[in-house]
């Protein structure tokens, strides 16, 4: 799989902007899968507010363009291309010094072309982050989505995804011998 990604967010008086692209190529090396080559090329955009007391609030809308190459032989190819499509509001908050979260709630909208119908679903995401200590971080999140499917015999896929994380940092502190 290939990736490159760029962003840029600005932003002045509590008001801010980003915007985001990026590329994907991703290659199945299975002779028997029956899983697909895909190219995908995706941007997002966003603007909101935020402050110190009250959190961020930001409309988030996004377009993604996935062409899937090099179809497996024997298995019927249900569609060429997916264009992938949503509108979203996210919202994020730091609560105390230790715990920040962020929930968001989006319209997407799948088109692939071919046989296949369109779809449109709402989706979902939670994300909690707990300091436990200087060392020790840990993550909760959701997410409640349709997404674009590799697999040859579905355009679409609907998906929900539950992660826990703890990322605990190791600190060496080296020190120069005293000299006397």
């Amino acid at each position: 799989q290939e990736n490159a990604n760029a962003g840029v967010t600005c932003g002045r008086r509590g008001i801010f902007a980003g915007l985001n692209g990026g590329y994907s190529k991703l290659t199945n090396d299975a002779n028997t899968a029956a899983f697909i080559d895909s190219t995908t090329r995706n941007v997002a955009a966003s603007v909101g507010y935020q402050n110190r007391n009250l959190g961020s609030l930001s409309l988030v809308g996004t377009y993604s363009k996935i062409d899937y190459d090099d179809p497996p032989s024997g298995v019927p190819v249900v569609s060429n291309s997916v264009a992938q499509s949503g509108i979203g509001v996210t919202y994020a908050r730091k609560i105390g010094n230790r715990l920040n979260g962020s929930a968001g709630v989006n319209y997407n909208w799948i088109d692939p072309d071919g046989l296949t119908d369109s779809a449109s679903a709402f989706g979902a995401n939670v994300d909690l982050n707990y300091r436990a200590s200087p060392r020790l971080n840990l993550s909760l999140d959701y997410t409640l989505s349709n997404n674009a499917s590799t697999a040859a015999d579905a355009a679409y896929v609907r998906t929900g995804q539950f992660r826990f994380a703890g990322d605990y940092r190791l600190h060496f502190h080296l020190a120069p011998p005293l000299l006397a």
